[in-house]
């Protein structure tokens, strides 16, 4: 009898229906700002405000056509007015001379 009984609970809890596993909070998103009119500290201080994080690709001297003034940023991606998760990088081109 306990058998039975074993057996039968066991084919009730193999037949219910799965639970499903609370997902985590998702992150808090942020629109990423303009970079177009920063230039030197105040790029990274502009993307760390907003909870973001900056990784710039440094070019010695203007070889892009698009290149900003000195110092600025251009290339911005993600592009500005996208939201993305706090915490996510924004890479951008800045050029500089080396006297």
């Amino acid at each position: 009898m306990t058998a039975t009984l074993l057996l039968g609970a066991a084919i009730a809890l193999m037949s219910a229906p799965p639970t499903r596993a609370q997902s985590p909070a998702a992150a808090p998103s942020v629109v990423v700002p303009d970079l177009n009119d920063k230039c030197f500290g105040d790029i990274d201080r502009t993307l760390r405000a907003a909870g973001l994080k900056p990784k710039t690709t440094a070019v010695h001297g203007p070889v892009d056509a698009d290149a900003a003034p000195i110092g600025c940023a251009y290339r911005q991606s993600p592009k500005a007015g996208t939201r993305v998760p706090r915490g996510s990088t924004v890479r951008y081109r800045s050029w500089y001379e080396a006297g």
